[in-house]
């Protein structure tokens, strides 16, 4: 048998099912890990939020919703509900007051107790804190609040203000781990 018929027998040879395996297990290993990091992953997260969700709201005897991995928590007991967001303004947030465009948003909390509203917000800046404090001094009363007072030290800055039913105040400091932090808490009756 001549070279050449040696050589078209074992192309035309069946791979042996140990080598076709050897090449199909490790594409099937990498489809599995990204298939459980798209479905998986969220279904862990929702599973651990209705946990959570169950298990704060025998603790507590009051109504506890857990969403977003954690990053939402909704308390309502009776007349009073608070909520905790991660990275989300609160729901009901005036509209027409300034937000520092050169901030990212923290976090933030709300209360909604018998005829009164707070919430309280936190950004992250990297901008001086001058320059945040000045622009709160020129446009809080461009959207109509008054500045009832302003309090200044070398490691943080405070604005009071009102408007009709809503007063709060907006304070300025340094972050320790870099940046400035504002913080706003309105009250709305």
């Amino acid at each position: 048998m001549s070279e050449a018929d040696k050589k078209s027998k074992v192309r035309g040879k069946k791979l042996p099912l140990k080598k076709i395996l050897l090449l199909v297990i490790p594409f099937l290993v990498v489809l599995l890990l990204i298939v459980a990091t798209i479905v998986i992953k969220p279904l862990k997260e929702r599973l651990w939020s209705i946990y959570l969700s169950k298990v704060l709201s025998k603790s507590t005897e009051a109504n506890v919703v857990v969403g977003g991995g954690g990053k939402d928590i909704d308390y309502q007991d009776g007349e009073n509900s608070y909520t905790y967001k991660e990275g989300k303004l609160p729901q009901d947030f005036p509209v027409d007051f300034p937000i520092y465009p050169i901030a990212t948003l923290q976090n933030s909390w709300s209360t909604d107790e018998a005829d009164t509203k707070g919430m309280s917000v936190i950004w992250q800046s990297n901008d001086e804190m001058q320059t945040i404090t000045q622009y709160f001094k020129e446009e809080i009363p461009k959207a109509g609040y008054d500045i009832t007072a302003s309090f200044e030290q070398d490691d943080s800055n405070t604005l009071t203000f009102e408007k009709d039913a809503t007063s709060g105040f907006v304070g300025v400091t340094p972050n320790p781990d870099g940046g400035v932090i504002i913080s706003l808490t309105l009250g709305i009756k």
